[in-house]
């Protein structure tokens, strides 16, 4: 986190406070950070975007693609904290807390059959983000609304002729099984 020193963001002897609470309580230094309120998420979340070297991306000023939230459901983008920003033909660019969560962002790419771009964005604001774009009905996600229909007497070609997927998932249904087994949902 010397960058954050680096940046101003704080001072030596708040980090010094920082550190000593995370010693005690086993948490991130950005965490703690927060916690105190000498730095705000959005500046953590531009620092670790900085010392992983990715792109940082304030979710509030981006433009998310329309029908993006079709590429992953809501429940594995809440359980992995990530957000899917847009798809090209080169892959899909997802916004997430953690860049090093590199077994989330494998699992994604062997799924999807895609190249995951990841960017950094702060975990409020991926939250705040899922909410938007996947919406929630009566404290339910879409996502478990998407199920219950699935099991229901309409069987799977209703849902094929609901779903809009994209050309490379064969069977939305079978496709988010998947998803749910790697990602344990």
């Amino acid at each position: 986190m010397e960058l954050i020193l680096a940046r101003g963001i704080v001072s030596l002897d708040q980090m010094s406070e920082a550190q000593v609470y995370v010693s005690m309580n086993g948490i991130h230094i950005g965490e703690a950070l927060i916690a105190f309120q000498y730095a705000t998420v959005e500046e953590v979340a531009q620092v670790i975007a900085q010392a992983s070297q990715l792109q940082y991306v304030n979710l509030d000023d981006a433009t998310i693609d329309e029908e993006i939230d079709q590429l992953i459901p809501e429940s594995i983008a809440r359980e992995n904290n990530i957000m899917p920003i847009s798809s090209t033909i080169a892959g899909l660019k997802i916004g997430i807390a953690n860049p090093a969560d590199f077994q989330t962002i494998e699992k994604l790419r062997f799924i999807l059959n895609r190249t995951i771009h990841a960017v950094v964005a702060s975990s409020t604001a991926i939250q705040a983000c899922i909410s938007k774009h996947y919406g929630q009905v009566e404290g339910k996600s879409a996502d478990s609304m998407l199920q219950k229909f699935t099991d229901t007497a309409m069987g799977q070609s209703a849902t094929k002729a609901i779903i809009r997927s994209p050309t490379t998932w064969t069977s939305p249904p079978r496709c988010l099984r998947h998803l749910r087994k790697c990602f344990g949902g």
